[in-house]
């Protein structure tokens, strides 16, 4: 419904007359519109110049959609493509600090998944797994055929990570690799009562305590109500804005002010109903977000394309499942790769540290 009254083109907001009734709505697109513009220039990129902003129309079950995008890095005759791809409760934004370095490698693109971030917000008409899947992927392959884009890497982070190995089991033959950013969804587990010790072991003590309290208390109370992360922002808003705040501040550390641009980011943007929200109880369970349908032995039997796959030395994603496929001698395709001084959020924790693991890949150039 809200795509009736707004678009955007090159990352101005088309203003349209609306309803009194959606005005907050269109309020939190505006202002999240104008927060991504600021964040973006820490990127160390020129906005318009070196880092452009659009959004790319798409047909989708007879449906047109726009799905946002940012691009960066010229494509020069000794430039690979790479395609980024954001988790859950995320956005394109988010990789703002480590676009500067990736670009002097790769011509990058960073879009929003088809009813998150900034992309169209229509209904999500799925109600299975597999219906969830094939929703990401497909909306992802008429979004690459609409900028006419041929071979690639592709990359994503956690809940985009798992959309982006589906993406290659689908369309293997036009990638030329897969990075993989603390992505969730490899390990298959049965929860039994040694799940929390094993679950997390690089970990603190505490820090898999409180990760895991987390997990349980959500599942417990409001997973079961098929709630999601966004609807409890719009239920409370001021607890929402502490919280997030908070969160965000653990991890920038001293850089306050872009702690705090970035949380009011996050705040405007989950504040926009609808949309694919509802995806992530089709495609992971709690209490340790694991997938229902594992990507462990996908990656061992189906996919052949060379796989990088990163994980924060801290990392609250489970990964055990990647370490066994790195220590499988059929996985040769398949490189396991700390990243120290971070956990989850690797390119805001250890910008650095990623960028340099992945140009060293290519320099290396066994992907």
């Amino acid at each position: 419904m809200a795509n009736k009254f707004w678009s955007l083109e090159l990352g101005s907001l088309i203003r349209k007359p609306r309803p009194v009734a959606i005005q907050p709505i269109y309020n939190h697109f505006e202002k999240s519109i104008e927060l991504e513009k600021k964040i973006l220039c820490f990127s160390r990129l020129q906005l318009h110049k070196e880092l452009q902003i659009f959004d790319v129309p798409i047909q989708l079950q007879g449906q047109q959609h726009m799905m946002h995008t940012i691009k960066c890095g010229d494509k020069g005759s000794n430039k690979d493509t790479l395609v980024l791809i954001h988790g859950y409760s995320g956005s394109l934004t988010l990789f703002y600090p480590i676009l500067k370095d990736l670009s002097k490698r790769f011509q990058v693109y960073c879009v929003d998944l088809l009813g998150l971030g900034l992309s169209s917000r229509a209904d999500f008409p799925c109600q299975s797994t597999e219906e969830t899947l094939d929703y990401f992927v497909d909306s992802l392959e008429e979004w690459r055929k609409a900028i006419d884009l041929d071979r690639f890497f592709i990359g994503g982070h956690s809940f985009g990570g798992y959309i982006s190995a589906f993406y290659a089991l689908k369309h293997q033959k036009m990638l030329d690799g897969l990075f993989l950013f603390s992505p969730t969804g490899i390990t298959p587990r049965e929860i039994d009562e040694n799940y929390r010790r094993e679950w997390g072991p690089t970990m603190t003590w505490g820090q898999r305590q409180f990760w895991s309290m987390y997990f349980e208390g959500y599942s417990r109370y409001i997973w079961k109500d098929r709630i999601t992360p966004s609807e409890l922002v719009r239920q409370n808003p001021t607890l929402a804005k502490y919280v997030i705040r908070t969160y965000m501040s653990s991890l920038y550390g001293v850089k306050r002010f872009e702690a705090n641009l970035v949380s009011d980011y996050i705040f405007e943007m989950l504040s926009i109903p609808g949309g694919s929200e509802k995806s992530i109880h089709y495609i992971l369970r709690p209490p340790c977000m694991d997938a229902y349908i594992p990507l462990e032995k996908y990656i061992l039997n189906d996919l052949s394309l060379p796989i990088h796959c990163y994980y924060g030395e801290q990392d609250w994603v489970d990964w055990t499942g990647a370490q066994k496929i790195a220590e499988n001698p059929k996985a040769k395709n398949f490189k396991f790769h700390w990243i120290p001084h971070s956990g989850h959020q690797l390119f805001i924790q250890n910008p650095k540290g990623l960028t340099h693991s992945v140009l060293k890949t290519m320099e290396d150039r066994k992907i």
